[in-house]
């Protein structure tokens, strides 16, 4: 849906991450970043961690409402490493009062503030359907049956490559999988999320 939005508004990519709690940046590499840019993009710097003098990161501290950067007067590195001269900055809050920010980023400015007004609305609605779905779930840590048996089997030593063979899915499926387990359970690494499934009673 996002990317539907991003479409519908002539923006080239997006990427929506999670406000810290505490004075700073934010990382795009947290376990709530949803990112839709080139994997050549993302593994620069920039986009490791925003810090606290990025103009994303500062007018989104200071406001709720939605705004547009132009690259050309408030220089941003993101920004500017995606090739785009314009950012819209969508500030999102989830119905357990953390604060998220959605960037778009493409090269036509929305000179109209209803224009970034009708984007913020359309931004909100989508968010809270994703929170619905996916945040509030990974904010409990429960795991739906497919989790379960990737986990079970890594558990079993397994690697990603023959549980794919052994559920029948592709390897790639099975990263996936791994990837929304790590965000559910809150682990960064296959030991603890075997070891904190073991400890919630998910696996036996």
């Amino acid at each position: 849906m996002f990317k539907s939005l991003s479409l519908a508004y002539d923006r080239e990519s997006f990427f929506l991450s999670e406000m810290p709690i505490y004075n700073g940046g934010f990382s795009l590499e947290s376990k709530h970043s949803l990112i839709n840019i080139p994997v050549s993009w993302s593994a620069t710097a920039p986009f490791k961690l925003l810090d606290n003098e990025d103009p994303i990161i500062v007018h989104s501290k200071r406001s709720t409402s939605p705004f547009s950067i132009n690259v050309a007067q408030s220089p941003s590195s993101i920004i500017e490493v995606c090739g785009c001269k314009f950012a819209d900055v969508i500030p999102l809050h989830s119905a357990t009062a953390n604060r998220y920010c959605l960037v778009m980023l493409g090269n036509t400015e929305l000179t109209e503030y209803k224009q970034i007004a009708t984007l913020s609305l359309d931004a909100t609605v989508i968010f809270q359907r994703y929170f619905e779905i996916v945040l509030s779930k990974e904010a409990d840590g429960t795991l739906n049956e497919r989790e379960i048996q990737v986990t079970k089997w890594t558990a079993e030593g397994k690697t990603s490559g023959e549980i794919a063979t052994i559920l029948g899915l592709s390897e790639h499926t099975i990263n996936t999988y791994i990837a929304t387990i790590f965000r559910k359970l809150d682990v960064v690494n296959r030991a603890q999320m075997v070891s904190a499934a073991l400890r919630r009673g998910l696996i036996h």
